[in-house]
């Protein structure tokens, strides 16, 4: 990854970081509580929605390269690197444009549970028990 690219992920990690600590604070909770992937699904969830211009789902189960149909696992790849490098809401926006919802929802599961990772990789957020 390039330094630009690393720059736009570091980014998305802040967001995410902040807005979950802004949606703990509100309901009286701390950020060095346990992060559950729920709560990040939700934000990305809330990106989703602002593309889309829907509600946000509630989370899924955690979706691995394994789980994804073999057709849509190079799409999914690619747009995880576009996530990554221009932001979910443009790998969203792309994932639309398939009119493939299952590689839509993928796509939101597979980002969740990336940005969870690293966000616990980095010491960002406290794991759950």
């Amino acid at each position: 990854m390039t330094e630009q690219n690393l720059t736009a992920m570091e980014e998305q990690l802040a967001q995410l970081q902040e807005a979950i600590a802004a949606k703990r604070q509100a309901e009286g909770s701390t950020l060095e509580a346990p992060v559950e992937r729920a709560e990040v699904h939700e934000q990305i969830g809330k990106i989703r929605a602002q593309v889309e211009g829907a509600q946000p789902q509630p989370a899924a189960p955690s979706v691995s390269m394994d789980t994804v149909p073999q057709e849509l696992q190079q799409q999914l790849q690619e747009l995880v690197t576009v996530a990554f490098t221009s932001g979910t809401a443009e790998a969203v926006s792309q994932a639309r444009k398939t009119n493939n919802s299952a590689l839509v929802d993928a796509l939101h599961d597979m980002l969740a549970d990336k940005f969870h990772a690293l966000l616990l990789e980095r010491h960002k957020l406290a794991e759950a028990p």
